[in-house]
């Protein structure tokens, strides 16, 4: 049975329609018989793609975190709840280790967005 090339995500949860990328394994990888300069740039041509994605989830990350940070001020609440952040920053760390909590600081910090 063949692996499918691509998955299909939601987008923002206002907006009814979805997205779709290629999968990990959509992006074609050389053998390990060819010359070491087009294993590299096959590789840095997946690790190119996998930042894009990265990129595209942190724009969408920010702009949900930013959405609920306006629902909460706008109903007399803080902006930021440190005890969500505190969850996140645990989640991060349980996953990858130290390097995952300096990891999540840095995204909560491009999701909390200005004051």
């Amino acid at each position: 049975m063949p692996m499918p090339t691509h998955t299909t995500i939601p987008t923002h949860a206002t907006i009814p329609t979805h997205t779709t990328i290629p999968t990990h394994s959509a992006i074609p990888r050389p053998s390990p018989t060819d010359g070491l300069d087009v294993v590299l740039a096959g590789l840095r041509a997946e690790l190119d793609a996998l930042d894009d994605e990265l990129v595209d989830l942190m724009r969408r990350r920010r702009d949900a975190s930013r959405e609920i940070q306006q629902l909460r001020v706008a109903s007399g609440g803080p902006r930021i709840q440190h005890g969500r952040e505190r969850v996140v920053l645990g989640r991060y760390r349980d996953a990858l280790g130290p390097e995952g909590g300096r990891l999540a600081l840095a995204i909560l910090e491009l999701c909390r967005g200005r004051a």
